[in-house]
């Protein structure tokens, strides 16, 4: 049988590192979706700016909380 490992959570360092990795990826989506409706770099770089910094935040959050429920089941 195999043997159960338990979760022990990833360290900050590493979500901050996942999470700014992710975001990268899914601001260029965005100022890419963004420019070709608007035509604007500078609309485009407004909205991509602020998703990164809102859906970075996010994501670090969203991880802080999965890592505490994984520890309470």
């Amino acid at each position: 049988m195999a043997e159960i490992k338990q979760y022990q959570g990833e360290s900050n360092f590493r979500i901050w590192l996942k999470a700014i990795s992710w975001r990268v990826l899914g601001t260029l989506t965005t100022f890419g979706v963004t420019f070709s409706i608007t035509n604007s770099l500078n609309v485009a770089t407004s909205v991509g700016a602020f998703e990164f910094f809102a859906k970075t935040i996010l994501f670090y959050l969203h991880e802080k909380l999965w890592i505490k429920i994984n520890t309470i089941f």
